[in-house]
């Protein structure tokens, strides 16, 4: 199946067999379960691209392999076509991963893929502590940068375990051109148990030094 990239502007263009002077165009990303409006009757002329329709098509931020498109007679809906493509994301974010644990006050290299074909100038990059109700810009504000598939992040001095980083395209002006990492822990330091450690055996009644270190606020 074809792989369409949110946030780009897709051309429709089908066949018609017989007459047909008005079509539906909608979409499923669920494979069918539910289904949502691209346009509703449309001037049938094989196409939904701009020229003499509201097209193209803006592919939306709906991530799936299982995205049905289905044109269809504005006058006899049983008459129709469909077919599976699927959408991804502009980038493919490859660090941080999923269950990751960063320290506050450290950095770390977030690291990113263009989708196959797409070319990017710019992006933006940001994160959220909240599972995404807010979003924040990483480095203080410094958050737009060349495309170069890597930035260093001076994490913030929080504890959670819901943060995520997203990475969209400077340019963009759909809102959906953008990906998001799996979610992943922030904390705002970190303890490390120095002695004892797994070479050395303590007997019952002993008395015995526990030593640890600490990285950032703990």
């Amino acid at each position: 199946s074809d792989t369409l990239v949110s946030g780009s502007r897709y051309q429709l263009r089908w066949d018609t067999g017989g007459t047909v002077s008005s079509v539906n165009i909608s979409y499923s990303p669920d494979n069918g379960a539910t289904w949502k409006d691209i346009a509703q009757d449309v001037a049938n002329d094989n196409q939904f691209d701009g020229v003499s329709d509201t097209g193209p098509w803006i592919i939306p931020h709906e991530i799936s392999d299982d995205v049905l498109l289905r044109v269809s007679d504005v006058s006899k809906t049983d008459v129709k076509a469909q077919v599976k493509v699927k959408i991804i994301p502009p980038f493919t974010i490859k660090s941080p991963v999923a269950n990751n644990i960063w320290l506050g006050d450290t950095n770390y290299a977030i690291t990113w893929d263009n989708a196959a074909g797409v070319v990017i100038n710019n992006v933006k990059i940001e994160y959220t502590v909240d599972d995404g109700q807010t979003w924040s810009k990483i480095n203080n504000g410094s958050y737009t940068k060349t495309n170069d598939l890597s930035e260093s992040w001076k994490c913030p001095r929080v504890s959670t375990n819901a943060a995520r980083v997203r990475i969209s395209n400077l340019a963009d002006t759909t809102g959906f051109a953008y990906a998001e990492s799996a979610t992943f822990k922030l904390k705002q330091g970190n303890v490390t148990v120095v002695t004892p450690n797994t070479q050395v055996e303590w007997k019952v009644g002993q008395v015995r030094r526990v030593e640890w270190s600490k990285t950032g606020e703990v």
